[in-house]
């Protein structure tokens, strides 16, 4: 699996810093000059002060082939590392905070699945962590883009589904084609969408038909037909039949409630079959 610690050490950021600090120090007469007085550095001496910066961040082999060697990594190793800020655990803290903080202030629910939600094709969210092998593939083959990156400390990166690009339809199976291992079980469409990897669940507070507007949009999203408009009063509410919810996230993508969702996909840890 691939590391955090081999994308964006403390040692390489360090380095980073210490080479800005130094071009500051020397050039800082020519800088504030503008572009006259970089254009006046010696040119040599910027040229390796970009190789080296360049070294640390990604190990920029030598020779060219070890160059064409890295270029499907590096292209891994980049979904990941622009995920990191995102996706870490410590970002993560910060937006829980920040989405509990927007809660208190409203008073609505912050919705947010206790477990990552996995793709179709996964058993238990503890299987598919340690069977995946964080090769990305089905990051980059899913045409919704709802897969990303999950940085783990001390666990590598594995997929998670995110439904803030889309949802995941009915009638693809992209990720399972191209996954390595059994991280994601080869299946039919028939067998995919008798899957539940979570259900929906509806937050009332957070809701806009509470502040007496129509909205059919969760309803209409459904494509399993599980989301019903219900009457109460002047008013139309969401009722979900979860035992027949896939938990696809079409109905949480569409949601209008901002800055909190009306609606959100709790994921399953052990993916449910809804015929049996």
């Amino acid at each position: 699996m691939i590391k955090l610690s081999e994308i964006f050490s403390l040692k390489r950021l360090a380095g980073i810093l210490l080479i800005l600090l130094d071009i500051l120090l020397l050039y800082g007469k020519y800088i504030h000059k503008g572009l006259s007085g970089i254009v006046a550095m010696h040119p040599i001496l910027l040229v390796l002060i970009l190789a080296i910066a360049l070294y640390l961040i990604f190990h920029i082999p030598a020779t060219a082939s070890a160059k064409k060697k890295k270029v499907d990594l590096s292209r891994r190793k980049f979904l990941t590392f622009s995920a990191t800020l995102a996706h870490d655990e410590g970002f993560q803290a910060i937006s829980n905070t920040v989405g509990k903080s927007v809660s208190s202030f409203t008073g609505k629910r912050n919705p947010k699945s206790k477990t990552p939600i996995f793709p179709p094709g996964g058993s238990s969210y503890e299987e598919f962590k340690t069977t995946c092998n964080s090769c990305m593939a089905c990051i980059e083959a899913c045409p919704n883009h709802i897969l990303e990156p999950d940085v783990r400390l001390g666990q590598g990166v594995i997929p998670r589904i995110s439904f803030n690009n889309g949802w995941c339809s009915p009638d693809c199976l992209k990720c399972v084609e191209v996954c390595p291992t059994e991280a994601l079980k080869k299946m039919t469409l028939e067998e995919k969408n008798n899957i539940q990897i979570g259900h929906a669940i509806w937050i009332r507070e957070n809701c806009i038909a509470t502040e007496d507007k129509t909205c059919r949009e969760c309803e209409k999203a459904c494509h399993a037909k599980c989301i019903e408009m219900v009457q109460n009063g002047r008013r139309l509410y969401p009722i979900i039949n979860t035992s027949s919810c896939t938990g696809c996230g079409a109905c949480e993508n569409v949601c209008p409630a901002s800055p909190l969702k009306g609606i959100y996909v709790e994921a399953f840890p052990e993916h449910r079959m809804i015929n049996g």
